[in-house]
């Protein structure tokens, strides 16, 4: 089972002994963890000190390390510059595709994303998820008429209250769901990376300051795991993000959904949309490997 590293408090000291990473408080080991079973180090607390050491084992194991601000939001995160033995071959088709070959896959994931969050409405018991099914159907390449926007707008409402408003910088619920994003985030990464692609490089995304383009085109149709997760607990995820509310969101990586009548994990999802993402680049597929299915009873 993956292991999400979270280092919320103040002046810890991370450094790295025999293939571990050590958590320390001055000269005393607070934890330890073997660098393979470590899917991403996220950083919150101020006076974090690591070793160049650090860097180099987590981009040997290609792990992520997310250095996140106050919302929860990922300011910076670190990826190894080799993640896959043909990435000049991937890279190159990457940057060589079209641009109707871009629109018709953002049209995929879009859809894709549309059709998780009616699953979760329809979950829900919630009467909007019919409008949000009969929405998939009519996205565009390039979603040209923005059918993301207007599903959102049913979407939030919907399983959140009508005085419910999606704000990065706010706390609460909103501060939970930033929370549960840098993680996907640090796994979609980490997936578009190892499968030799360059994450600059957007279907959609196109803002020139993002180096994360891609992988903020690809983490959308998983986001609704998240909204689950959120809803489910937003009796308790009030104020502060708290170690235990981290501890029910880190796990999401490693939660079940359906591909193919299996079960897999989250991460595992990812790994497969972006290699099938890849190999459509190779023009060695023609499908995105995208679970139609994104839910089971264990979440």
């Amino acid at each position: 089972m993956w292991r999400i590293i979270d280092i919320a408090q103040n002046n810890r000291q991370l450094a790295v002994k025999n293939k571990q990473l050590l958590v320390q408080e001055g000269k005393e080991i607070l934890a330890s963890f073997h660098f393979s079973d470590i899917h991403a180090i996220i950083i919150h607390g101020h006076g974090i000190m690591f070793s160049r050491a650090v860097l180099d084992k987590a981009g040997e194991y290609g792990i992520p390390l997310i250095i996140c601000n106050a919302q929860h939001l990922p300011q910076t995160i670190t990826l190894p510059m080799v993640g896959h033995y043909h990435q000049q071959t991937r890279a190159h088709a990457q940057i060589s595709a079209s641009v109707t070959q871009y629109k018709n896959l953002w049209r995929k994931i879009v859809q894709a994303k549309i059709a998780a969050q009616a699953q979760l409405l329809q979950a829900r018991q919630l009467p909007e998820y019919s409008l949000l099914k009969a929405m998939v159907a009519r996205v565009k390449s390039g979603d040209t008429e923005n059918m993301e926007a207007q599903a959102a707008r049913i979407y939030w409402q919907a399983l959140f209250g009508k005085k419910f408003r999606r704000d990065s910088n706010a706390e609460g619920l909103n501060a939970h769901l930033n929370y549960g994003y840098a993680i996907l985030r640090g796994s979609v990464a980490r997936a578009v990376v190892a499968a030799g692609l360059l994450p600059a490089f957007g279907l959609h995304h196109a803002n020139k300051l993002n180096p994360f383009c891609l992988v903020d085109d690809v983490i959308e149709p998983f986001r609704p795991l998240i909204d689950r997760l959120v809803i489910e607990n937003h009796d308790i995820f009030i104020g502060d993000v708290t170690p235990e509310h981290k501890a029910i969101l880190t796990d999401i990586i490693n939660h079940p959904i359906i591909y193919h009548d299996e079960q897999i994990s989250v991460h595992h999802a990812i790994q497969n949309l972006s290699t099938s993402l890849a190999q459509i680049f190779l023009k060695e597929i023609k499908e995105l490997a995208l679970p139609p299915v994104i839910f089971t009873n264990r979440l």
